[in-house]
């Protein structure tokens, strides 16, 4: 995460006329979960609106961009509860438009998902995605994509493949 910032800050310092991206995301997902309800695995479906992650991107290049994101969540089902904090880090590469406020782009990530419920635990994500900025105005854009993530399992969850069909809106702060 340290050489994220550091490449972002290297960047930036060489390009002042770079924005920098901040965001919000909502999500419909729909996860496979290895194991879980039978041999062959278990569906499970989550809406998260209108905030499931927020987002900051970094230019060091004109076509890419690196992101930061946070995500956090508290489901409780009655005598159980969970709270999941989740921090990542993604590269992204533009692959049409226009400069950094439009166009479609591919976008590959980490992120560590850490839950406490019946103990703490800390799971890995890796994910690919793929997603277009269309500009609404000079400093915002909607942001339509979607998503692939791996969960590998972890010592009390086990591994997971999620799909996620992403909304979100982006503020540009040049």
């Amino acid at each position: 995460m340290c050489l994220v910032l550091h490449l972002a800050a290297c960047g930036l310092g060489h390009a002042q006329a770079r924005p920098i991206e901040l965001g919000i995301d909502g999500a419909i997902s729909f996860s496979r979960v290895d194991g879980v309800g039978g041999a062959g695995g278990n569906s499970v479906q989550s809406w998260a609106f209108p905030a499931q992650r927020i987002r900051a991107g970094f230019f060091p290049a004109d076509r890419v961009q690196l992101q930061l994101t946070m995500a956090f969540s508290v489901a409780d089902w009655g005598e159980v509860s969970t709270v999941r904090f989740s921090v990542g880090m993604a590269a992204a590469y533009q692959l049409t438009g226009q400069g950094a406020r439009s166009g479609l782009f591919a976008s590959g990530g980490v992120a560590a998902d850490l839950e406490s419920h019946n103990g703490s635990d800390t799971q890995w994500t890796v994910g690919v995605g793929i997603g277009y900025r269309a500009p609404l105005g000079d400093r915002l854009a909607f942001r339509p994509g979607l998503e692939i993530g791996r969960s590998f399992a972890s010592a009390l969850r086990p591994g997971n493949t999620t799909v996620s069909g992403l909304v979100g809106l982006s503020f540009f702060t040049k």
